[in-house]
Formats: structure tokens, sequence, C-alpha cells
């Protein structure tokens, strides 16, 4: 696997919103993120009462929204004319790897969907940069991609006994829907033991202007390492 640098992604250096027509934008193809009907009506009544207060992020050129699409889906339902956005210039990968971020951020997505925006990372050459930038582990990374493979047909055959022949197209897609929600069930229980078996501690912290440069001179591009070494001179020390 190839690995994609920070320094071959387009950075955003300002922030422009422009508001624009509410149907001259769209929703990506590949969005895993979702949301429950009183999740969504709990958003459009924020936006009634507290307005549009985060902007949406498209693309410049496919008008295909980045992160927002549940902002955009609730100014349609609410009678928006007219929606904030910043437009952006991001590689396909990046503007992925964004649109998960940005998900797993507010802790709600798809996993079978992600895993899905995954491998097509996993072709085109850009997983470990995908990975480093969604701050997911080798481990998690490994078991997801794994864990969430498609099934195939040969495959749903075999789980029903060679009957798929017999049954109706909606049928196929209902016993299919069933097998991938039952397994869904499985993996995530599966998936959350051996996480929780797992040796691992994740430290995730922010640090903006002044702070960020303090940080940033102490810690360098790969902090990790550096909090490690840090860590243990610390326990030298203290021993």
């Amino acid at each position: 696997m190839s690995k994609k640098s920070k320094e071959e992604t387009v950075q955003l250096s300002t922030t422009k919103i422009e508001y624009v027509p509410v149907d001259s934008i769209k929703p990506n193809a590949y969005n895993p993120n979702r949301q429950s009907g009183h999740e969504f009506e709990l958003l459009c009544r924020s936006m009634r009462e507290d307005g549009f207060t985060t902007p949406i992020v498209a693309m410049k050129e496919s008008r295909e929204i980045v992160d927002g699409e549940h902002r955009w889906k609730a100014a349609q339902a609410i009678g928006i004319a007219e929606v904030p956005v910043v437009f952006v210039n991001m590689t396909e990968a990046q503007m992925k790897v964004s649109t998960l971020r940005h998900n797993r951020a507010r802790g709600s997505e798809d996993v079978q969907a992600m895993a899905a925006v995954l491998r097509e990372l996993n072709q085109s050459g850009a997983i470990e940069w995908a990975a480093d930038s969604l701050m997911i582990e080798d481990v998690e990374l490994e078991r997801i991609l794994e864990d969430y493979a498609p099934q195939d047909d040969c495959e749903l055959n075999a789980i029903l006994g060679g009957r798929t022949g017999d049954m109706s197209p909606e049928q196929t897609a209902h016993v299919r829907q069933a097998q991938a929600e039952r397994e869904k069930a499985r993996k995530e229980e599966d998936h959350a033991a051996s996480r929780k078996d797992q040796d691992i501690y994740r430290l995730v912290l922010v640090f903006e202007k002044e702070e960020a440069e303090v940080i940033k001179k102490v810690l360098g591009d790969q902090p990790a390492p550096k909090i490690l070494e840090l860590c243990r001179k610390r326990q030298g020390g203290a021993a």
C-alpha cells in the first residue's frame, strides 16, 4: 500500500461562505452517516430556532456535499431557499476522508458503508494516509476491512442452501438485508469485544494557535513516538 502524504492534500487557507440556492448542491454517493427520525427532527427544530449556524462544505466543481448532508436535507424540509456553503477543491480521496472524519468526530456512521469507502481508498493507494488522518489504529482498520467485506451471490446462495434461484428479486433482497443486519450485529459485538481485549490507549488532543505552535515544536510531525519517548523518560526519572 502506498502512503499518501499530507503535502498532496489541498488545505483550505481561508473560509469564504457563499449563500447558494439549496437545490444547486447535491449529496455525495458514499456518505456513511446515518440519522434517526428523532435526530433529524431535532436538527430541524434547532435550525428553525437558531438559524443555519454551521455552513455546508461542498466541492466547487461537482457541487457534491463533503459535510452537511443532513443540514442540507433539513433546510429543504423547513423551506430554507438559500444555504451557506464553503466550497473547496479537494482530491477524490481527500473528499472521502474528510466526510468520514467529520462523521467520526460526531460519533455516528454506518460501519458497513464506511468500510466500503475505506476499501475504495485502499484500492486507490490512499489507505495509510486515510487511516492516519481518521486516527484508525492498524488493528481496527484490518478488522473493519475484513469483517465488513461485501457478500457476493455465491456466499449468499451458500447461506440460503442453494435456494436463491427460486426466489424473486424482492425476496432475495429482503433475505440479503436480514442476513446483513444479523451479520453486522454479530460483527459489532465481536469488534467491541476485540477492542476491549486489546491493550490500546487512544489519546486525542486538539490545540490551537499559540498552544499548537508550542506543541508542534516539541512533538514535531510524529507526535505519538515523541509522547512515548517523553513518558518513558518521565517514568525512568520517577523510578
